[in-house]
């Protein structure tokens, strides 16, 4: 083969990048091919060679079809600063569209929406497919330094894990790997690769046991939550043999102690 990205991608779920860093010096493409496209568009043989920067929307001098260099010149910077944004957050649509909410809540959803378990079972077949989805999506929770699990939910799970012999198999965010206390805003809640990713709030992974934390803002009357969203995300839990206990924040801010012998009632039976 001339070329092996596509062939460590769908067959290994390895990119290009990581399959480098696990076989330095071992090359994916042909150095020929390389050569040959490198030659195809050098110098004079680029297309926009001869056009001095006007068919490039990040050049002062792309002008589509009008006169007005100031104009273009303003829309060049907008695009170099855009070019460098993240496309996945609403400030981002907000800006390329001038301030037009519906417009940028429309464009934003289809951004969105370019990567998802249909369309990887419709390119890659249900099996593939949904083990590419749910690397994707693997690797995308991973991205995140930071999570918004609340300072209340915490300070319950530690009530708990104080009354507990051994923390291992036990998962919830403040928990480091090495089962100490970690303060560094880091999330370090358990990511269950099942027909999609599940982070639960607090999990004992050798029971198979977890404790979600509805906390006010986004389960009571501030939030607005996502009633299906999450029905759906129990039934995978409760498919794959998990058992849920559900903790109001409301009932843990009234009755503290009596809220913490549940939970390790739950843990314990």
């Amino acid at each position: 083969m001339k070329e092996l990205t596509n062939h460590i991608f769908r067959k290994h779920n390895v990119k290009a990048q990581e399959y480098r860093k696990l076989y330095p010096g071992s090359p994916i493409r042909c150095e020929s091919l390389l050569q040959k496209q490198s030659n195809r568009m050098k110098g004079e043989k680029n297309i926009a060679y001869q056009h001095d920067g006007r068919l490039s929307p990040f050049s002062d001098k792309f002008f589509k079809g009008t006169n007005k260099v100031e104009e273009t010149k303003v829309k060049a910077k907008l695009n170099k600063q855009l070019l460098n944004k993240d496309t996945t957050k609403i400030e981002y649509w907000l800006e390329k569209t001038k301030g037009d909410l519906i417009e940028a809540k429309k464009l934003l959803s289809q951004r969105q929406s370019t990567f998802s378990l249909i369309k990887c079972i419709s390119k890659y077949g249900e099996e593939s497919g949904r083990n590419i989805w749910l690397n994707r999506q693997e690797r995308w929770h991973k991205n995140f330094k930071k999570s918004n699990f609340s300072k209340i939910s915490q300070d319950l799970f530690w009530n708990i894990s104080k009354q507990i012999n051994n923390l291992n198999g036990i998962y919830f965010a403040q928990l480091n790997e090495n089962k100490e206390k970690d303060l560094s805003g880091a999330n370090n809640e358990l990511r269950l690769k099942l027909e999609r990713i599940i982070l639960p709030d607090f999990i004992d992974a050798h029971q198979k046991k977890i404790i979600e934390f509805d906390g006010t803002y986004w389960h009571g009357k501030i939030g607005h939550g996502n009633k299906e969203r999450e029905q759906e995300r129990n039934r995978i839990l409760i498919d794959n043999e998990y058992k849920i206990l559900n903790i109001n924040e409301s009932d843990y801010n009234s009755d503290k102690q009596g809220t913490i012998t549940k939970c390790l009632n739950f843990l314990t039976q």
